[in-house]
């Protein structure tokens, strides 16, 4: 891992599921629910490679290795993982993240940028925004921007999502830092240009990660190292 970050950093970008906020079992257990509805065999560990990647993208793969010869349309079958989502999303009580709290309060007293950057769609975004404020983390309040996958043409692993961000926040990608938990989004911001840190998640096999410049245990081990570095 790198010793430090770099000294120009003043944009922190957070992924949402699974960094922000405990999304990623819901979006696991809408994906079974969405195969069980299909009649699709499958083991639970075959959905985890779905963390990080488009709705659109996860379907594509269900119909290229699951499907081949009797294939979904690709909108109706995120329509219909998106409504068993939402549905579980409706239900659930969410939390933020251990540690984000501490990260985005250490990263406003330094007088930096906080943003969203997520492939969700705007609906999903503002339906957790939402829980989480009603559960005492108002974050949307304390987010310069938000960019999520209704802004962008491609979504991650793509850069589009990070570039449009930095137009957003006028930030050069050298003064910027994106908090990952996949593969894809770590590919993503890299994409970009930007520096990434990766939080290891029970999801994503750590060699994806590989790209990123730091990859922690985490979230609220970021918050203790840029403490320590202040």
């Amino acid at each position: 891992m790198t010793k430090s970050i770099p000294q120009k950093i003043g944009c922190l970008i957070l992924d949402m599921d699974g960094v922000l906020v405990d999304t990623e079992p819901l979006h696991i257990e809408a994906f079974a629910r969405y195969m069980d509805e299909l009649g699709i065999a499958y083991r639970r560990e075959y959905i985890h490679g779905f963390v990080g990647y488009s709705i659109e993208d996860n379907v594509r793969r269900i119909n290229r290795e699951l499907l081949p010869g009797r294939e979904v349309d690709v909108a109706e079958g995120v329509r219909q993982r998106d409504r068993i989502y939402l549905d579980l999303l409706r239900s659930a009580s969410l939390q933020p993240m251990p540690g984000i709290r501490e990260l985005v309060a250490f990263c406003r007293e330094k007088g930096w940028q906080v943003a969203l950057a997520s492939s969700s769609s705007r609906e999903q975004v503002d339906l957790i925004l939402d829980n989480l404020a009603r559960n005492g983390f108002p974050a949307a309040r304390q987010l310069d921007a938000v960019v999520c996958g209704d802004d962008v043409a491609n979504r991650k692993p793509h850069g589009d999502i990070y570039r449009q961000m930095l137009k957003r926040l006028n930030c050069e990608p050298d003064r910027a830092m994106a908090v990952e938990d996949s593969g894809a989004g770590v590919t993503s911001a890299k994409a970009a240009g930007i520096f990434c840190v990766a939080v290891r998640s029970p999801f994503v096999p750590d060699e994806q990660l590989a790209q990123a410049d730091w990859v922690v245990d985490s979230v609220a081990q970021l918050a203790a190292l840029l403490k320590e570095q202040a």
